[in-house]
């Protein structure tokens, strides 16, 4: 049995289904069963190698400790639980770690009851902590060939900027889409004209704008929303905010956002292009 194979074995002897990973690109959390992130759809077979790459990080901790290095083991096993969430060993190690360093270890311990009820070790770490040696906890065989943080780093960098080429790539495709339901929309008083833009917007909001969340990229217009309730809500963000005009328009109340003229894009958190619009000011223009 080869050395991937044999750590695959060895993570699904104390955890199945329920083991967790993230995706590296958008950070969304995945059964070890997922083959793409359910969230983004990244191919997410490479990166099973990058996660037992992240052994590393538990021997580290487990070295660390025998040297009397608390603080910097504990930073070595969370690390290692971001990627192995469910691991009963890692779990325990970095409560033993927290006592260790005198700090409060009730939450961990509450946390793990959560994750492994009726757990026995748990019991006799409550009852008697001191029963608890570093010795208990072996070594992981790591997986040959990624064991370093820089080869770490590199290869999710490189996944990142793949993905989000592809995501600029997407997002050229959003204003010209925008734009043509704008314009289908301000047509759509006749009754071609309504039939026509309410297949469209079918389109739009139910295969366009899901294809690019997929991808993580997501679109903001807010026409017809009250802007300063948008503000307010959380809704729509000063970042996201581009050039505002004010208009007038007798059908519609004060502060009501009435055209879009370019929408907000964004990539996951990073601001694409800003939103571009108008807000109704009928005082203001009867002055």
């Amino acid at each position: 049995m080869g050395n991937y194979e044999f750590l695959f074995q060895q993570y699904n002897n104390f955890s199945t289904d329920s083991s967790i990973f993230r995706c590296p690109l958008c950070n969304a959390e995945n059964k070890y069963t997922d083959k793409n992130c359910v969230k983004c759809g990244y191919d997410l077979q490479d990166y099973e190698k990058l996660c037992f790459s992240t052994y590393n990080f538990y021997n580290q901790a487990l070295n660390l400790t025998k040297q009397g290095n608390y603080l910097s083991a504990f930073e070595y096993i969370t690390r290692y639980l971001e990627y192995f969430k469910y691991d009963k060993d890692a779990c325990r190690l970095q409560i033993f770690i927290v006592y260790l360093l005198k700090g409060n270890y009730a939450e961990k311990v509450d946390d793990y009851c959560t994750k492994f009820p009726n757990e026995r070790w748990i019991r006799q770490f409550e009852e008697n902590p001191e029963s608890i040696t570093i010795d208990q906890f072996s070594p992981r065989e790591e997986y040959i060939g990624k064991t370093t943080d820089n080869v770490i780093e590199d290869l999710k960098n490189e996944l990142r900027n793949l993905r989000s080429k592809k995501a600029y790539d997407f997002a050229n495709l959003i204003n010209p889409a925008f734009s043509f339901l704008v314009e289908l929309r301000a047509n759509s008083n006749s009754r071609d004209g309504k039939k026509f833009y309410e297949k469209f917007l079918n389109f739009y909001e139910n295969n366009f704008l899901k294809c690019l969340d997929r991808n993580g990229l997501s679109v903001k217009d807010l026409v017809g929303k009250n802007y300063e309730e948008q503000l307010k809500n959380g809704n729509l963000q000063q970042e996201e905010i581009g050039k505002i005009i004010e208009s007038e328009n007798k059908k519609l109340p004060d502060g009501t956002i009435d055209k879009v003229f370019n929408p907000c894009i964004k990539y996951h958190s990073e601001v694409l292009q800003k939103m571009n619009f108008s807000v109704v000011n009928n005082k203001r223009k009867r002055k």
